[in-house]
């Protein structure tokens, strides 16, 4: 699965697709699938997928007050406005993301933020594909960072035995790990614009 996945074989969804698939050939290989297990699997699938809904819905309802409110241009406006070096701005847009990464999934995060952003990240010299990079890995951090990680809730609604604390302590070495490729990113915009430029030519 993860083969297919990062060789580009198939997307996300076709990679679980397979995972399911491979999971019924397994159980029928050594003949543990029974119609109890199949009942007690489909129970669980269908726990899990209404607590994953009911997470989504109430991020969705929070997002649309959040966004009716305004409260992203006004963020991103108001650090436009500061008068701080490029770096400074380019540090306070992502520390703005990072709080916007708690609330709202990635794309949302973008397409809200991005005509406000976007102006004020060309003036300050920078290129849009590499703020495109940027963006990714910082919403993509503001999911699992505390108080408020997303992505940390729905594991531990996925499996309720394991204390939200132990999940943040698993995901810290990522944590850890995105702060470091973020930092290097913003330091050296380069190292993500050689693709680009190499394939430019």
């Amino acid at each position: 699965m993860f083969g297919g996945l990062y060789s580009g074989v198939f997307t996300v969804n076709e990679a679980a697709s397979v995972a399911a698939v491979l999971s019924l050939a397994f159980g029928l290989a050594r003949r543990r699938l029974n119609w109890p297990a199949v009942w007690l699997g489909l129970r669980e699938t269908a726990s899990a997928t209404a607590m994953l809904y009911v997470i989504i819905i109430g991020a969705t309802v929070f997002m649309y007050f959040v966004t009716l409110a305004r409260v992203p241009e006004a963020l991103i406006e108001a650090i436009g406005r500061l008068d701080l070096p490029p770096l400074a701005i380019i540090f306070a847009l992502l520390i703005a993301y990072l709080v916007l990464g708690a609330v709202f999934d990635e794309i949302s995060a973008m397409l809200i933020t991005l005509p406000f952003v976007l102006p004020i990240i060309e003036k300050l010299g920078y290129d849009a594909i590499w703020w495109g990079i940027i963006n990714v890995v910082i919403i993509e951090l503001g999911m699992i960072v505390p108080p408020i990680g997303l992505i940390v809730f729905l594991l531990h609604g996925l499996a309720p035995e394991i204390p939200v604390r132990t999940i943040y302590r698993g995901v810290t070495p990522f944590i850890i790990a995105d702060s470091a490729l973020l930092v290097l990113l913003t330091l050296f915009p380069a190292i993500s614009l050689w693709l680009p430029q190499m394939l430019a030519r």
